[in-house]
């Protein structure tokens, strides 16, 4: 498993600690926000996909 580092300003510490709260460490809130991001990506790509298919011609 590679290991990241990220930079962090106030706005993303803030982030951090509510993602991480009283239940998931700062890595465990970190792969959950990447993981939810992506799924949203693909949920994205799969309505602009389906909006096209449906589309008429």
């Amino acid at each position: 498993m590679a290991t990241l580092n990220v930079r962090t300003d106030q706005a993303k510490e803030t982030a951090l600690k509510a993602l991480a709260g009283e239940h998931r460490t700062r890595s465990e809130a970190v792969r959950y926000a990447l993981l939810r991001t992506y799924r949203e990506l693909l949920l994205e790509q799969a309505e602009v996909t389906n909006n096209r298919a449906t589309a008429t011609p």
